[in-house]
């Protein structure tokens, strides 16, 4: 399980805005997010890219806060 929803959430995306970031249908990202399916390392640099996108600080947003922790 990753912490995907946790950011995604915490920063106010909807699961339908993230799946259209990511470039795949909502039903493939809520099976991402619900840990049914893996995330690729491409959709991965994407969903950080995206939370970032959203930060009006910086704080530690990587890889392996959100997919490895």
């Amino acid at each position: 399980m990753t912490n995907a929803k946790q950011y995604r959430e915490a920063y106010g995306i909807s699961a339908d805005e993230m799946a259209k970031a990511l470039g795949i249908s909502r039903p493939t990202y809520m099976s991402r997010e619900n840990g049914t399916s893996e995330f690729t390392r491409e959709e991965m640099n994407k969903f950080v890219e995206t939370i970032k996108s959203k930060l009006t600080e910086t704080l530690p947003v990587n890889i392996e806060s959100i997919f490895f922790n």
